[in-house]
């Protein structure tokens, strides 16, 4: 695990994850680095909140970034919101510390547009989702299982940033490592 040197940088993900707010968490999304085979999984606990949010280029996801042509490129599309719309299967968190989902929420793909024709260009299009649990022992939250690998064929890496009372980390996951620790 490699430990963040800026104090920046954890409280701009605390906010993102718990504060929730689309429009900071749109304003970090927009700085981010979009890399095919590649995804970031940022972590958050505050209390007795646990927050996840997945942000992956859509090809990772769907198979592509544009805007869905076809009746297959459409039904990709349903089938992720399906899977992710719901963290069964893609998360397996400390069993101790009694977490439960409460929310999830699917932020709609956008599609860059190139000139004044208005057609959509979306090479760089983005699938983003962010899980909320409540944890009835968020005392015993010492790692979550990231599933994602199974769900995302083309992924190669995921980047886990984790922001904790406890710590402030970075983890490289791979899909022979997909443990996220939470403690130091």
């Amino acid at each position: 695990m490699f430990r963040l040197r800026s104090a920046a940088v954890p409280l701009a993900l605390g906010l993102t994850c718990v504060a929730g707010s689309p429009a900071i968490a749109d304003e970090f999304r927009s700085r981010g680095v979009h890399e095919h085979g590649s995804a970031t999984v940022d972590i958050a606990i505050q209390d007795a909140t646990l927050e996840i949010a997945l942000h992956s280029p859509a090809i990772n996801v769907i198979g592509f970034e544009h805007a869905p042509r076809s009746a297959e490129e459409k039904t990709a599309l349903a089938q992720a919101n399906r899977v992710f719309g719901s963290p069964q299967g893609l998360f397996l968190i400390s069993p101790s510390a009694a977490c439960t989902s409460t929310s999830v929420t699917l932020i709609p793909i956008t599609y860059e547009h190139d000139g004044d024709d208005g057609k959509p260009n979306a090479r760089h299009a983005d699938y983003d989702v962010s899980y909320r649990f409540h944890c009835a022992h968020a005392d015993q939250l010492g790692w979550i299982e990231i599933r994602l690998f199974e769900q995302m064929k083309g992924m190669r890496k995921i980047v886990a940033n984790v922001v904790t009372p406890a710590v402030q980390a970075q983890s490289l996951l791979t899909p022979e490592n997909t443990r996220v620790h939470l403690r130091p």
